[in-house]
């Protein structure tokens, strides 16, 4: 029997297959239920099937962005039975996959900072606490997604200094108009501006773009955290918590916690918790 682990986000998926020939891993196109239809599962399948060539039984451990709801649940389910021989597979949600990647059989506060945002406690094996997300455009505070709002509104409002709009110019279009035909014309805008970040990485030495990430994370901390971890460890997994990893520390360490760790995604860690469980 093989071993297929999956972290799904909704713009990339990272899996494993583990076997008695060893480990191999490959990446495919992402879902989730919120930002696209259910031909996305499909195309996600075959792209899987060329990387897993066996008629092995297979364990697979899914966990993906939106994968909380019966229906998709069911749908992934089917999915993987009607194209690989299944001998049981389990469909958790990614923020479940967080913390099983980054504290494994510990308990600990969990925190998805990427294109969305999330926060938990976890009991060591599963989600305890969790707080109740609103998804975007309404919530994911902290994100990448809603740190794009924040910047694409002080460029456009005209509340950036010359030297900060000379910088969001290297990556941004001059014109609003031109900007927001791009804006709605991209096929999942919550990816769009999460885009938008990554090029804000080489300028951070900007006071505007240091307040724009400190307000964001502050933001998050405030929504999602509270006071009732004050004084705790804070474990992140997501491409933003972990490229802005120093404006990260700032944030949390003013706001009274303590940074735990910060990885960009939880497959390693689920590996070594499925192989060490199994």
């Amino acid at each position: 029997m093989a071993i297929l682990i999956g972290d799904i986000g909704g713009t990339k998926a990272s899996w494993c297959l583990a076997s008695d020939a060893g480990e191999s891993h490959f990446r495919t196109q992402g879902f989730n239920p919120f930002s696209h239809n259910e031909s996305a599962i499909e195309t996600m399948i075959s792209a899987i099937r060329s990387e897993v060539i066996t008629d092995e039984a297979l364990e697979v451990f899914y966990y993906g962005a939106g994968a909380s709801q019966d229906r998709w649940m069911n749908r992934i389910i089917d999915a993987f039975r009607s194209n690989f021989n299944i001998q049981h597979i389990s469909v958790h949600t990614d923020l479940l996959g967080a913390a099983r990647g980054l504290c494994g059989h510990k308990e600990g506060a969990v925190g998805i900072l990427g294109t969305g945002s999330n926060f938990c406690w976890y009991d060591g094996t599963s989600i305890d606490r969790q707080i109740n997300t609103l998804g975007w455009p309404l919530g994911d505070e902290g994100s990448g997604t809603y740190i794009g709002k924040l910047l694409v509104r002080a460029l456009y409002y005209d509340q950036l200094s010359d030297q900060a709009c000379a910088a969001c110019y290297t990556f941004l279009p001059k014109d609003r108009l031109e900007f927001l035909a791009k804006f709605k014309q991209a096929p999942r805008q919550n990816q769009f501006l999460s885009e938008v970040v990554r090029h804000m990485k080489p300028y951070m030495y900007i006071p505007e773009f240091q307040l724009i990430m400190d307000n964001a994370f502050q933001t998050y901390l405030k929504v999602h955290v509270g006071d009732q971890y004050l004084n705790q460890k804070l474990n992140f997994i997501g491409s933003i918590a972990f490229y802005f990893c120093d404006e990260l520390r700032s944030a949390v360490q003013s706001a009274g916690y303590e940074l735990g760790e910060v990885l960009q995604d939880p497959l390693q860690g689920l590996i070594s918790y499925h192989l060490t469980h199994n």
